[in-house]
């Protein structure tokens, strides 16, 4: 029996690190937005309250509700891109087969009919443009 190794390219390991490199990169960035996002939430969370305390009237407490939602929903759509679901709908494509195809002939009729009978019925027709 003999055994093969398959020997890998410089460049190819070059590339598959290269690629490894920034698939890292981008899970360190994105802990690191996710841990600035909450220290926003957070933020916003207090200076909202703060702002709700300071004075009663009508305006206060809408100012300090909508720092407080702006906190939470940027947290929120950050951990909401992490789970969306990327699915591609080809519910309207139709899978091309042999059967679909206009130019099919069944079995049977494809041993009852030959090529000669076939390119007599695929026949150029010429048309005289000249008239």
């Amino acid at each position: 029996m003999s055994t093969q190794t398959i020997t890998v390219s410089p460049n190819f390991r070059k590339m598959a690190l290269k690629a490894i490199f920034y698939i890292v990169l981008f899970v360190v960035t994105y802990l690191l937005l996710i841990l600035l996002a909450i220290c926003l939430t957070v933020l916003c969370g207090y200076l909202g309250i703060v702002i709700i305390t300071l004075k009663v009237g009508f305006i206060t407490p809408m100012l300090g509700l909508g720092i407080i939602s702006m906190g939470i929903l940027v947290l929120i759509f950050l951990l909401k891109f992490i789970f969306k679901k990327h699915a591609v709908d080809l519910s309207h494509l139709t899978e091309s087969t042999l059967f679909l195809s206009p130019y099919f002939i069944p079995p049977k009729e494809a041993k009852q009919r030959c090529l000669c009978n076939i390119s007599t019925e695929l026949k150029p027709t010429f048309s005289n443009s000249r008239s």
